[in-house]
């Protein structure tokens, strides 16, 4: 009653509908000193949590004992061998019960209103799943970190804006199975996509409502503090708070923790309708975070229902069944020089179509006479830098031995690219046949057949690479298969 009675007098206008309990977690690794701290800021609070949780991982310092002597304010210990930040916190999230949870490390510091507002928000807001606060590195010279009052979506593709210390609602982080472990690297910022990609928001706890980390040293880039604890033998035990890209380059086991949306489009084809249908039940990218969304254009309701009974027994995450018609049937098979303009109309209305469907941060585009490699976008993902808007495999014309790829000439004109090459390097663009995408950069272009160019791709890049200067990339030892139609084999 008391709790309840705390929270009703903080304001006037906050009607609690939900149940406010919050359990905060307080993970340490060899950081046995710092929990003090961390515990007399939570007994500081306005509002008590309600549950107290030392998760100790495999410390060999005086972690336990300090947890042992708090165990008379009524704070619980819990110790294993998990060697992992992540996997630390599901522990804990398992072992409390409340339906509001902040997760610290040992060291951090709220302020006394932290919690007390961070329960406004969330129960304000019902479709909010995390409630996030500025935060100050205690090394920092500078001013707090501030993050933006509203959520920039926009900004979040590029660089992690949510602290880790962030108040979660538990059904949001319960619908993802907790927090991503098996990576070195970004795990809180791949929790945070997760959760958003289901659709739950991210509003910012108003006031002063902060978070003192406790990090060194600082490291200033963009008035945006980048700030690291060197790295011990357990990994990511020690903490990283940083900006950057997704995935790094050099953790490849982060990219497969991403939810994804596999876009492929059916012309009706159904000579590959099979093979296509055994890449997409053995393609490694985890099916369960992957929505597939079909385009069905093929006008035959045979070929149609083929499909739906397979998409009903296939184990994809989430799956789209859209039909579309985008000219006469059987428009993809026809000889390409009388149909040159009716297929690329055709190709932007499929595109611009499959646009409100793209909601996550990677867009796998594969289309439907092309098998690419099973690893092909696990492997793919991989090249991705800051400036990185495609990957794509090399996929050669059918009729032609060139790939589908170009550059540009001073007259941003499109290049064929001749010359077969080796390990991954810039290309001015490619076609959709077999490419990695970030959704962000899909989502904000209206595809179309000109101007500049009757071809959807050539204006989708000649925007992005040769005038804004990012950069699409081609793996030449990612090989697909491009197949002939059977009026083509003789």
């Amino acid at each position: 009653p008391h709790f309840h009675d705390q929270l009703t007098t903080l304001s006037e206008q906050n009607s609690v509908t939900e149940d406010p309990h919050v359990a905060v977690i307080i993970i340490s690794h060899n950081q046995g000193p710092r929990i003090e701290e961390t515990i007399e800021s939570l007994h500081a609070q306005i509002l008590k949590p309600t549950e107290i949780l030392i998760v100790d991982d495999a410390s060999e310092d005086s972690t336990k004992e300090i947890a042992m002597r708090s165990a008379a304010r009524g704070i619980e210990y819990l110790h294993g061998t998990w060697k992992n930040a992540a996997a630390a916190r599901n522990a804990g999230l398992k072992s409390t019960e409340s339906p509001f949870l902040v997760f610290l490390n040992a060291g951090d510091l709220l302020s006394p209103e932290y919690i007390c507002r961070g329960i406004e928000v969330l129960t304000k807001h019902h479709d909010a799943g995390i409630a996030y606060a500025d935060k100050t590195l205690d090394s920092s010279p500078v001013s707090p970190h501030m993050i933006p009052d509203s959520f920039d979506h926009e900004r979040f593709e590029q660089e992690n804006t949510l602290p880790d210390t962030s108040m979660v609602r538990r059904t949001a982080l319960n619908q993802i199975g907790g927090w991503s472990p098996g990576i070195h690297k970004h795990s809180e910022w791949i929790t945070w996509r997760r959760i958003i990609a289901y659709g739950w928001k991210a509003v910012k706890i108003p006031g002063s409502s902060g978070v003192m980390v406790r990090d060194s040293p600082v490291i200033l880039r963009d008035n945006f503090c980048s700030a690291k604890i060197p790295q011990d033998d357990t990994g990511e035990s020690s903490r990283t708070i940083t900006t950057g890209t997704l995935p790094s380059p050099t953790d490849p086991s982060s990219a497969t923790h991403c939810i994804a949306t596999l876009c492929l489009s059916l012309a009706g084809r159904e000579w590959m309708w099979p093979l296509t249908r055994e890449f997409l039940e053995k393609q490694t990218y985890p099916r369960s975070q992957t929505h597939l969304v079909i385009i069905d254009t093929s006008q035959d309701s045979e070929f149609g229902d083929t499909v739906s009974q397979w998409l009903k027994t296939c184990d994809y995450g989430r799956h789209t069944y859209l039909l579309l018609s985008v000219g006469i049937k059987g428009l993809a098979d026809l000889p390409r020089r009388t149909v040159k303009r009716e297929v690329a109309s055709a190709c932007a209305l499929i595109y611009n179509s499959f646009i409100p469907f793209c909601n996550t941060p990677w867009v796998f585009f594969l289309e439907d006479d092309v098998i690419p490699p099973l690893d092909a976008y696990t492997r793919l993902l991989q090249h991705f830098t800051e400036k990185t808007v495609s990957v794509c495999a090399l996929c050669m014309q059918r009729m032609h031995p060139q790939p589908i790829a170009w550059e540009w000439d001073k007259d941003a004109l499109p290049v064929p690219i001749q010359e077969n090459q080796s390990g991954v390097t810039k290309v001015g663009g490619n076609g959709f046949c077999c490419a990695v995408l970030r959704g962000e950069y899909v989502r904000e272009t209206t595809f179309r057949c000109g101007p500049l160019d009757l071809s959807h791709d050539h204006n989708f890049y000649r925007s992005l690479i040769h005038e804004q200067g990012l950069h699409a990339l081609l793996d030449w030892s990612c090989v697909c298969r491009h197949y002939l139609s059977p009026h083509e084999w003789t």
